[in-house]
């Protein structure tokens, strides 16, 4: 249930205390072995108090992921694409980057790929928008396309977690950059 500011100070308590108990367990624990029950020990409420605002932990991720989206479209929506990618690409780095150890868990996890996926094709969509180049592409190679940046980043990102973020921020940036915009360069010129 996102929090629009209308609700009662009761229900924006319970709302918080479900995401800090789900960022923390995420963080020590395998998405697949999260359940309710655990949830709601964590955030100390009753499993039908939880299923009054979620119908599953699903949509708990779901709705996390969403708004990771649209935190990012609201930061690179102005970028021109394929000419400005590295700015779009040095904002996804560097956004994540500061995000902390729950959401690269749920960036780093291949279990909610779908998601996933959807969340960083709604943020491309978004980018991609006004750009004619992008729109004058049939739907498969749109997708081609977006499949293309969707997978390399979030490959280039994991492969940098993954090795303890032993590059520096900057030069992570610098090399998917360079391999990414001579990607989108040959294919949507």
């Amino acid at each position: 249930m996102k929090i629009t500011g209308n609700e009662d100070l009761r229900v924006k308590k319970t709302i918080v205390s479900i995401r800090h108990a789900f960022e923390k367990l995420i963080i020590n624990t395998d998405y697949e072995k999260m359940d309710i029950k655990m949830l709601c020990e964590e955030a100390m409420i009753n499993p039908k108090t939880f299923l009054h605002y979620y119908e599953s932990i699903d949509e708990l991720l779901i709705e996390i992921q969403s708004e990771m989206a649209e935190d990012f479209i609201e930061l690179v929506s102005k970028y021109n694409l394929p000419e400005e990618f590295d700015k779009l690409n040095r904002d996804f780095f560097t956004a994540l980057s500061l995000k902390g150890i729950s959401y690269e868990r749920i960036l780093m996890s291949g279990n909610f790929g779908y998601t996933r996926f959807k969340a960083i094709s709604q943020v491309l969509d978004a980018v991609f928008k006004d750009n004619a180049k992008y729109n004058e592409l049939d739907t498969f190679k749109k997708e081609v396309l977006i499949n293309f940046m969707n997978t390399t980043s979030l490959d280039i990102y994991r492969k940098w977690v993954d090795e303890g973020k032993k590059i520096p921020l900057k030069d992570i940036i610098e090399m998917s950059n360079s391999l990414m915009q001579l990607g989108m360069k040959g294919f949507i010129g």
